[in-house]
């Protein structure tokens, strides 16, 4: 907690459930212990869409406290259907996302475009989009060149496949902007 509250740039508190990824199996209950002890230190929390009902008590603090909310969506193991991506989408947003947070997995190019389709029309909410896999580089550059809100690279260690390093993320889409 200490250490939580020297960092100087906006944090994200994430309490990732087990089936999304999450490193630990805890249970919602201590889950959403965590992310109510972390709140004073978070400029938003992140929250699986499954969970949204069960954490909705951890959701209405954060709204006290100012803290936005975003609602996200992982597979690991592919993307979704088109009508799948919308729904999550609309879910999201009637469950009062700040922002939309979809990570999938993209190992063909009909994937990717899937993703990159998203970005095509007016969303209700901003949207991060990235892909894990075969096109997750080139999903976490092309996404933040759509319009992807948060671009998620690692500092020491990437913590799922297609992340780059800070610096170099940095560097590429210096690149792509010029």
């Amino acid at each position: 907690m200490a250490a939580a509250a020297q960092f100087r740039s906006p944090c994200i508190v994430t309490v990732r459930d087990p089936a999304e990824g999450g490193q630990n199996a805890l249970s919602r209950a201590r889950r959403a212990t965590l992310y109510t002890q972390f709140l004073p230190q978070g400029a938003a929390i992140d929250i699986e869409l499954r969970n949204v009902r069960a954490l909705s008590a951890v959701i209405a603090a954060a709204r006290e406290r100012g803290v936005k909310v975003i609602v996200s969506f992982h597979d690991f193991a592919a993307t979704p259907s088109a009508a799948r991506l919308q729904e999550i989408i609309r879910r999201g947003t009637a469950a009062g996302a700040d922002i939309i947070k979809i990570a999938t997995r993209a190992d063909s190019t009909a994937e990717l475009h899937r993703l990159l389709a998203l970005f095509a029309g007016k969303t209700p909410r901003p949207l991060s989009v990235m892909a894990m896999g075969r096109y997750g580089k080139v999903s976490r550059l092309l996404f933040a060149q759509a319009g992807s809100v948060l671009n998620y690279a690692y500092l020491g260690t990437a913590n799922a496949s297609g992340q780059w390093a800070v610096r170099t993320f940095r560097e590429r889409l210096s690149e792509l902007e010029s």
